[in-house]
């Protein structure tokens, strides 16, 4: 048992198989044993009394809600926001919305009335319906770390489930933004995997010229930054032809799993990276200003 007395159970494993598979590890247990939801939490978390319960309440708004992400607070600047949703870019990018916003500031203060749809959950905090991961499946393995929560978050929705934000489910995060060098190997990878398998060919077609340029732009970022062997490692994991037909396969399965178009995937998909550890002059005079741009044109042809 924990310090506050509930009940814990460990499932020892012997491989190291990443946030993705520990956590399906987990999941599929819970479901195993009959569990209506179940409730992913970090352990560099602490939470309020009624957190669960309030995530639970969520959920119960509506059967289609399939993932609920708990309001994730700063644990160490309990004043300021860690998450309320993380953003599923365009190009594939993904961060935390309303990072470092006060607490208190109207525009988080006005959440706390509602239930809003996100485009993606963080994995820090969240429920599942149990019945939701039955039908689609649990997080994807080849994913390790990173970008796995973006994927179910996505699967959710292209499925016809909600994901959504419970605002009064407050989980503190000890968050700290990683700037080791080899996550930059999963992040990259895991963000063209799931554009591969989730976006429709004349999709991919239509945002090729703003991947090109952001591609050039990452490769410039990753020499200057010192992280260019990762880059390399990404590109030889797709000249891969057993990695390629491993994609390829799990595209064709979501594909067929699909009742929306992608008009209505991308309906929340952000136009710009707005996250301060990120924050730099070319990306906020150039970048961004860009990307929006082109993303109002490309919006206005998807149709599909």
């Amino acid at each position: 048992r924990t310090k506050g007395g509930v009940a814990v159970k460990f499932i020892p494993s012997e491989t190291n198989t990443g946030f993705a598979g520990g956590n399906n590890i987990c999941m599929r247990e819970a479901m195993e044993e009959g569990f209506d939801f179940v409730y992913l939490l970090n352990p560099d978390t602490e939470v309020e009394p009624d957190f669960l319960e309030r995530a639970v309440a969520a959920a119960e708004t509506d059967p289609k809600i399939g993932a609920v992400q708990s309001l994730l607070v700063l644990g160490q600047e309990r004043e300021l926001v860690n998450s309320v949703g993380n953003a599923f870019h365009f190009l594939g990018f993904s961060y935390c919305v309303g990072y470092r916003d006060r607490v208190d500031s109207p525009g988080v203060t006005a959440l706390k009335e509602t239930v809003p749809d996100i485009a993606s959950a963080s994995g820090a905090g969240v429920l599942f319906r149990s019945e939701a991961l039955r039908k689609i499946g649990l997080f994807d393995e080849t994913l390790f770390a990173y970008h796995e929560d973006v994927e179910l978050s996505l699967r959710f929705q292209i499925t016809g489930w909600r994901v959504v934000l419970a605002p009064k489910s407050i989980v503190y995060h000890k968050y700290e933004f990683s700037r080791s060098i080899k996550k930059y190997y999963w992040m990259e990878r895991n963000r063209w995997i799931v554009l591969f398998e989730y976006l429709r060919w004349p999709t991919l077609l239509l945002l090729s010229p703003m991947h090109l340029l952001m591609e050039a732009g990452m490769i410039f970022f990753a020499i200057r930054s010192g992280w260019w062997p990762e880059k390399l490692r990404v590109i030889r994991w797709f000249l891969s032809p057993r990695n390629l037909w491993g994609v390829w396969k799990t595209r064709r399965r979501i594909q067929g799993m699909r009742t929306i178009s992608d008009r209505q995937l991308m309906h929340r998909a952000s136009t710009m990276i707005s996250y301060q550890e990120v924050d730099n002059t070319l990306l906020r005079r150039f970048g961004n200003p860009l990307m929006r741009w082109y993303w109002r044109g490309a919006r206005a042809l998807l149709r599909w």
